[in-house]
């Protein structure tokens, strides 16, 4: 039986159109595996490129917040300076047509604003994350140089540290 086999097997072997189809499914299966190495490569760069474009997003989403946060808390301080304001006028307007008298209750008596805040307090946050920022490098440079200066080497130099 394995000698029928081995003889059947010589006989497709030396038929010329099976070995040429062979040959044609082995290129094939290179060619294949050529496009699926460049399309996981492509996959794999894309992947690489949604991160960090999802990264830049992300810090530009948090500065669009902040800036639709301090926009918001102007307009509400621009919309009590005008009641002010506005309560101011008609407090004088009141108290030049009926002088000594005191305003009634359907005049408005005038808001208090506190004066602005010098500096403002988005300076203050923007500059405390500058100085956290520059801490944490600081940390990470003397970090190094520790470690440069355990291993012996500092500067560049392989040995002999100082």
């Amino acid at each position: 039986m394995i000698v029928a086999a081995r003889e059947e097997n010589r006989v497709l072997d030396s038929i010329p159109r099976l070995r040429e189809g062979e040959r044609h499914g082995a290129l094939q299966r290179r060619d294949l595996e050529r496009a699926a190495r460049s399309a996981s490569s492509a996959l794999k760069s894309l992947d690489q490129q949604l991160w960090s474009d999802n990264e830049r997003l992300s810090g530009l989403r948090d500065a669009v917040t902040a800036t639709l946060r301090d926009t918001e808390h102007a307009q509400a301080r621009l919309q009590r300076l005008k009641d002010a304001h506005a309560a101011d006028e008609a407090a004088l307007n009141h108290a030049a047509a009926h002088p000594g008298q005191p305003p009634g209750p359907h005049v408005p008596a005038p808001v208090y604003m506190p004066p602005p805040q010098h500096p403002s307090p988005y300076l203050v946050q923007t500059v405390d994350k500058l100085y956290a920022t520059a801490e944490g490098f600081e940390r990470g440079v003397l970090e190094i140089e520790h470690n440069l200066r355990t291993t012996g080497r500092v500067h560049g130099h392989g040995g002999g540290g100082g």
